[in-house]
């Protein structure tokens, strides 16, 4: 790494254009074109009687090219050069007693660059964790789809419910992915994604989903701002045939049960 930079270093200092022998707004197409006839030129094959000096010319008529077809060290190199030519202008239009004031103008303009340099670093930092963390969204949801197909195939489909809070409150009235877990887990079996104040819930069993909806509310001193169905809702038919099936208790015994839990463990 630190070769190479100091390489990139050493051609933004050259006149690149004139090595290839192109204009300085010459295009990709021209670039190419420049560059095979130079590197036949300066092919060590071609050059056997000084063929060292040769292979160092044709590496770096390549580099030359490998970075005048890159967009962005292209741009960087373009506006070094005219700094540097606008640098040279400048200096040349001051006489010996100004020419102090010229060299204190060109560390002020290298600082500034110098900052520039960091703050584009610092946007591609950024750039990289909004990456990372669009790969690890893309990876959680494919995770998920990966789960539903599962799910398919033993013949039960989970379903999805998405809660929405307006605020972050106390630490006792806050919520967190093991908050949310803990307010549906006693439905049933859940698998849960929070982001900012949103969660998306997965049910494994339909009908715990169904129970949850109907009635939860969330935290008595921050209740949710919404909850409703991500996806399809379970149909209704696939639910009545559910219940008929395992004859399941209705809502106020299945709250009855949950209040005396929540009371024998308030008692221990």
């Amino acid at each position: 790494m630190a070769n190479t930079n100091k390489n990139n270093e050493e051609l933004m200092k050259m006149d690149l254009y004139k090595l290839l022998g192109i204009e300085e707004d010459a295009t990709t197409k021209e670039i190419n074109k420049a560059y095979r006839k130079k590197a036949v030129e300066c092919h060590p094959d071609k050059n056997p009687d000084n063929q060292e000096k040769a292979k160092d010319m044709f590496d770096l008529i390549k580099k030359a090219k490998d970075l005048l077809k890159d967009i962005g060290q292209r741009a960087e190199y373009d506006h070094k050069q005219k700094a540097k030519r606008a640098a040279k202008a400048k200096v040349q239009q001051y006489d010996a007693k100004r020419r102090k004031m010229a060299e204190d103008l060109a560390q002020r303009e290298k600082r500034s660059e110098e900052q520039c340099q960091k703050e584009q670093k610092r946007k591609e930092e950024r750039a990289k964790v909004d990456r990372l963390r669009a790969e690890n969204l893309k990876l959680v949801e494919e995770r998920n789809r990966e789960q539903e197909e599962a799910a398919k195939r033993r013949l039960t489909d989970p379903v999805f419910i998405k809660v929405k809070w307006n605020k972050e409150s106390s630490e006792e009235q806050g919520y967190n992915k093991e908050q949310i877990e803990k307010i549906f887990s006693k439905y049933g079996k859940v698998e849960v994604v929070v982001k900012k104040r949103t969660a998306i819930i997965e049910f494994k069993d339909p009908s715990a989903a169904v129970l949850a909806e109907s009635i939860e509310q969330g935290l008595a001193g921050n209740p949710f701002k919404s909850l409703e169905w991500f996806g399809p809702a379970p149909l209704p038919q696939h639910h009545q045939r559910k219940f008929a099936r395992t004859t399941a208790p209705s809502v106020d015994d299945l709250m009855r049960q949950m209040r005396q839990a929540q009371a024998n463990k308030g008692k221990q």
